[in-house]
């Protein structure tokens, strides 16, 4: 294959804009003892390092979910300035239900 014919070498930026990751709680997740949650965690490989990126749910439109606890800015994360872990945490909250009819 000729290389200037190949499409992907001519990319100038990034052609998947939104990375997902399906989570669900399991039983395992919540503690028998006391009220503590350790939550479903999503694992991405290969991500920029440089690029703005931003960690929210995908939830129902009538529900308003918030991060109430996150060490970073979840709106604006860049990973190249997280250290060697390049790990996120946040705990989201369901701050409100939007009931119409």
């Amino acid at each position: 294959m000729d290389v200037s014919t190949d499409p992907t070498s001519s990319l100038v930026d990034l052609p998947l804009k939104n990375y997902y990751r399906y989570v669900v709680p399991t039983m395992d997740d919540f503690s028998s003892t006391d009220l503590t949650v350790n939550g479903p965690k999503a694992f991405f490989a290969n991500m920029p390092l440089s690029k703005t990126l931003t960690m929210n749910l995908d939830v129902p439109e009538p529900w308003l979910v918030e991060p109430v606890i996150a060490v970073h800015d979840v709106d604006n994360i860049l990973l190249e300035n997280l250290g060697d872990t390049r790990t996120l945490q946040a705990v989201f909250e369901l701050e409100a239900l939007v009931l119409t009819g």
